[in-house]
């Protein structure tokens, strides 16, 4: 079993699991384990933040087959999200937005 598994990992793929160990390691040798399992009242990078986005890296490599479609359909959005965030960058905002405080 070991073998087949470290047949099929990549490189990627082992850092990514080392770095899971890594957050295991450090969320365990924390002083502060409320915050390290969900970070901040404004920065919610935490444990278990942390974990999910290591466990959609497995999925997304393991599991997900793309399709042609999916991936020329990310250069359109994501050139209208460019190009937004260049427009916000020199003060035109052509989506009205405005900040709500609770």
């Amino acid at each position: 079993m070991w073998e087949k598994l470290k047949k099929d990992m990549s490189i990627t793929d082992v850092f990514a699991a080392l770095y899971g160990v890594n957050l295991l390691i450090s969320y365990l040798c924390s002083e502060y384990k409320d915050t390290a399992l969900w970070g901040t009242d404004w920065w919610f990078m935490g444990l278990y933040p942390q974990i999910i986005l290591l466990a959609s890296y497995f999925l997304v490599s393991r599991i997900w087959i793309p399709k042609k479609s999916l991936f020329f359909l990310m250069f359109p959005i994501s050139g209208v999200v460019f190009f937004l965030g260049v427009l916000n960058r020199f003060g035109v905002y052509p989506i009205n937005m405005r900040a709500q405080s609770a």
